[in-house]
């Protein structure tokens, strides 16, 4: 990430990847944290970036911008586009719905 000189607007200096999510940063609804593979000293580095904004509408819009760098990319890419991502936590319920599925189609084999 970087800051512009004349309008100071932060900008990404690297490709959004379409399969990195910008994660909420623990504890934090200003900031993101994710993935990203950083050529700038001439070899691979695999590290984690961070960003943290002033209030919760500015970190709010820099992952709608995101994420729409994503789909574009996916787009470009010929993938198909993705489902809506907008909570890890949906992973969670459908985890927990899976389970209890799973638990109830144990019960009825058991009868």
């Amino acid at each position: 990430l970087m800051r512009r000189e004349k309008t100071l607007k932060i900008c990404m200096n690297h490709y959004v990847n379409t399969d990195v999510k910008l994660q909420e940063n623990v504890g934090s609804d200003r900031s993101w944290v994710w993935n990203a593979i950083d050529y700038a000293e001439g070899e691979r580095d695999e590290c984690v970036l961070a960003i943290r904004f002033k209030n919760t509408d500015e970190a709010q819009e820099f992952k709608e911008q995101y994420d729409k760098a994503r789909a574009h990319m996916r787009k470009l890419a010929g993938l198909p586009e993705a489902e809506d991502e907008s909570d890890d936590d949906d992973d969670e319920e459908d985890d927990e719905n899976d389970k209890k599925e799973t638990e109830g189609e144990t019960k009825e084999e058991a009868k």
